[in-house]
């Protein structure tokens, strides 16, 4: 059961980036997942292999966070894995360049911050679907708008 626990923290902790001293650590989860997709992609050219791999992680972090949810605490500070999947869901069909990569960054977290169209309903879900939900849903209109954009320009 101690390494269930542990490893569903570590998985939750975005494999620690949320324990790192750094204000604004859901900021900063997000920034460290744009960088190791953008390795990631450049070493790994395949889209279905970047799809499975966002999957492999929104599938970990729905597994963690339900580990870790507690009514006395249903997001805990150190939880950031919601932060990856949302950025990854968000930059995933973007041309990979810097001006989509900070675009799909701050597009996300303005979402995320300020859950408009009905997304700050999702974490009252409850359990870690709550935790998990209300970020990637914020990634697939941040992703959505961004690809749009993309299309035409």
């Amino acid at each position: 059961m101690a390494v269930i626990s542990f490893l569903s923290k570590f998985i939750a902790s975005g494999f620690t980036t949320g324990y790192w001293p750094f204000p604004g650590k859901w900021t900063f989860a997000s920034l460290v997942a744009i960088v190791f997709f953008y390795f990631l992609q450049n070493y790994f050219d395949s889209l279905f292999f970047l799809l499975g791999f966002i999957s492999f992680i929104i599938i970990l972090g729905f597994w963690s966070c339900n580990k870790i949810y507690s009514i006395k605490d249903p997001d805990p500070k150190y939880c950031v894995i919601d932060e990856w999947s949302g950025q990854l869901v968000t930059i995933f069909l973007l041309p990979i360049d810097l001006y989509w990569l900070c675009s799909g960054f701050l597009i996300f977290r303005i979402l995320d911050i300020f859950k408009p169209f009905g997304i700050k309903k999702l974490e009252k879900i409850g359990t870690g679907a709550g935790i998990m939900l209300d970020d990637i849903v914020a990634g697939v209109i941040g992703g959505g708008m961004l690809l749009l954009i993309s299309i035409f320009i």
